[in-house]
């Protein structure tokens, strides 16, 4: 069930969020930094998928299981030119994917026609790190949140950028 109507449960109480599996019991499970086991009848393995680009190399965009390193979601800062590379749609919104992907793509565009440009690589890197602390404080497993977004207000960033 992803839909508007998760929030609404979690919220209310139907829905817990829990983190990683230790191990299962006869009746059910006993989750990782918990000791008591918490009756269940089904568990559904909502794995996720390991994020990876095997057609671009490890040294033009190096994935961290930590940390999503790409600045906006979009450059990689590190990269010795940054605006020529463009990661698009690659962002977990609790919205929709494809009106992020259009501004994201209307980023880039703009940066190829140098209508706008990215900021410094240390301002790049200072957006990064405080995304990652972001990410880290919000959820419970940050590897497995690395691309989670609040949407409204990342494209209101992406659209100032743009102006």
């Amino acid at each position: 069930m992803i839909n508007d109507d998760l929030p609404n449960r979690i919220l209310a109480g139907y829905v817990q969020v829990k983190t990683n599996i230790e191990r299962f019991t006869p009746n059910g499970v006993i989750f990782e930094g918990e000791t008591d086991e918490t009756p269940c009848d089904a568990v559904v393995m909502a794995t996720g998928y390991e994020l990876c680009y095997p057609f671009i190399s490890s040294d033009t965009l190096p994935i961290s299981k930590s940390d999503f390193n790409l600045y906006k979601h979009v450059f990689y800062a590190n990269h010795s030119h940054a605006h020529t590379l463009a990661i698009i749609g690659c962002v977990q919104p609790g919205g929709a994917i494809p009106p992020i992907a259009e501004l994201q793509a209307r980023w880039f565009a703009q940066l190829m026609a140098s209508h706008v440009k990215l900021p410094s690589k240390a301002k790049m890197f200072s957006d990064i790190k405080r995304r990652n602390r972001w990410v880290r404080k919000r959820f419970f497993n940050a590897s497995r949140c690395a691309l989670e977004e609040d949407w409204v207000p990342y494209m209101d960033d992406l659209a100032s950028i743009l102006g």
